[in-house]
């Protein structure tokens, strides 16, 4: 069995995989095996550490009195001990709110962190203490009634409904097995961590919350997002607080798709993150990945730079992709007043930033609205070598009321009928294509960036081709359509072609709009040949 000694306590702890090191601080009354599953779906890229915190299972407990700050000294230590640093650390519930403050007093052992539903209270008090107070007589009269064991009961079933359905006897027992320790964590003083605090961090967080949660859990999800400037959420429907263990696949998957963002990969590319200011001062999120000549990538509406995801796993072998979260989208800033123009800014900005980085010009791709974007980018600097933009979306015409469909949807806060109805209604896309996307852990990152749809709709249904407006593309300029794509997105396509001087236009046969997404292996071939020309 192994263990390590660290803080005049012995923590049990496994090991497994290799490549760059991830940490899983478990909840209340939980244990290292509660994150077996995640931690599995990683050990093929990355060193997983899973351990029982001092006083659960088969951790020994200390002579010191035991708080959360203590709790985050030994994850630290653990950090060191083991020689993971920088380090990913994940944490769910109690165990999120003992990385949080890993990560304000031990952040230089960390590259970032993933938190599942922290109870931070001190974020919104009135939150908490409504919690609190219905969890707290219902605590205390089970423990009168039944003791520890029957207290935790009372807890989890409440505050965990989703976890506690789905788990056996056995399954529950090893929570009851650790129900005196949880008592202590739960009559500890609550953490004191204010939103100034979370002001001054500079790691890459990633905040899971389930939709099905308490509106409390809910509350501080979002305040923690709001206060801390690297921080980006995602809600996983039908899940509760629990959210690894009620919705696995897609934890794992936004999990796996933040871990690619930090560090350095297991084929020993180069990835990470860097920010780049752009003309207004709008904050821009660059995603970096890969190994060889620069590519940088720019999405199109209702996504993030994580739309590339599998389309970068094939890429990356032999480029260096540089996704940019567009403005008002991931972790990017917003500016107060939105045109299209400030979007070509954004891409010129993120070039010459990549420029400046890799030592020369750099490839620049594009989809749907971002090729629009990535080709207006593109005529405001000179660091661009190769531009390929697939299905540009200038001139779009939309069907009579889809926009108004949009914006009336959002302005009853119906993220979801906003989305379906561009799905639908503009991209023609079946109901089983629909539900295949909902099902994709992108869907929550759809439905954040509603509110930017309707206002590019309107950029792309009011653009008008002026004579010479993208005089400024000097670089060899590929455009992509699908032969299945909506007879619409193809003139539009056809439209911007135009507009380029000695452009070159090839036709995916069989595919639609997503093309990077159904065959990337074929896109990326075509990507290849285009840039060694």
């Amino acid at each position: 069995m192994p263990t390590i000694d660290v803080n005049g306590t012995v923590l049990y702890y496994e090991r497994i995989g290799q490549g760059p090191s991830v940490l899983f601080v478990h909840g209340l009354c939980g244990d290292a095996d509660g994150f077996a599953d995640q931690a599995g779906r990683l050990s093929d890229r990355y060193t997983c550490v899973r351990y029982d915190r001092r006083g659960h299972a088969r951790s020994g407990r200390g002579d010191a009195p035991i708080t959360r700050s203590l709790h985050a000294d030994d994850a630290a230590a653990l950090v060191e001990a083991l020689d993971l640093a920088p380090c990913l650390l994940v944490g769910s519930s109690g165990g999120a709110s003992i990385a949080v403050e890993v990560a304000l007093r031990h952040g230089h052992l960390l590259r970032g962190v993933a938190l599942s539903e922290p109870p931070l209270f001190s974020l919104d008090p009135e939150a908490g203490q409504a919690a609190m107070g219905e969890i707290g007589p219902r605590v205390e009269q089970a423990l009168s009634a039944g003791g520890p064991a029957a207290a935790i009961d009372a807890f989890l079933s409440h505050v965990c409904p989703g976890l506690w359905s789905i788990l056996d006897e056995e399954g529950k027992d090893r929570y009851r097995a650790n129900a005196e320790i949880g008592l202590t964590d739960l009559r500890a003083p609550s953490v004191d961590i204010t939103a100034e605090d979370l002001a001054g961090l500079t790691l890459p967080a990633l905040v899971v919350t389930g939709e099905r949660s308490h509106p409390s859990h809910l509350s501080v999800a979002h305040r923690l997002v709001a206060a801390w400037p690297e921080a980006r959420l995602v809600e996983l429907e039908q899940s509760g607080h629990v959210t690894y263990a009620e919705r696995p696949d897609d934890f794992a998957r936004a999990l796996a798709a933040f871990a690619a963002g930090l560090g350095t990969d297991a084929r020993g590319g180069t990835t990470g993150r860097f920010d780049v200011a752009s003309a207004d001062g709008t904050s821009l999120a660059v995603w970096v990945e890969g190994d060889g000549p620069a590519l940088v990538m720019v999405h199109g509406s209702i996504a993030d730079h994580t739309t590339f995801d599998p389309f970068v796993e094939v890429l990356a072998e032999d480029l260096t992709t540089y996704r940019m979260d567009r403005r008002g989208f991931g972790a990017s800033g917003d500016g107060a007043a939105y045109s299209i123009e400030r979007d070509f800014e954004d891409v010129a900005a993120v070039v010459d930033a990549v420029a400046a980085r890799t030592g020369g010009p750099v490839a620049l791709w594009g989809h749907s609205y971002g090729a629009s974007c990535a080709m207006g980018g593109a005529a405001l600097t000179d660091g661009v070598h190769h531009l390929v933009l697939y299905e540009p979306s200038l001139g779009l015409a939309y069907p009579p009321g889809s926009i108004e469909r949009i914006e009336a949807a959002l302005a009853v806060g119906d993220r979801d009928a906003a989305v379906v109805e561009v799905l639908a209604g503009i991209l023609e896309m079946t109901h089983d294509e629909i539900e295949a996307m909902r099902a994709s852990p992108l869907w929550p990152v759809r439905l954040a960036a509603a509110h930017t749809v309707p206002r590019e709709c309107r950029a792309e249904e009011g653009w008008v081709y002026e004579p010479g407006r993208f005089d400024g593309v000097t670089a060899p300029t590929l455009f992509l359509a699908g032969s299945e794509s909506v007879p619409e997105v193809v003139k539009a396509t056809a439209a911007a072609a135009a507009a380029i001087p000695h452009a070159e236009v090839r036709v995916l046969d069989g595919h639609g709009h997503l093309a990077h997404k159904t065959d990337p292996a074929l896109v990326a071939a075509i990507v290849r040949e285009f840039l060694a020309s």
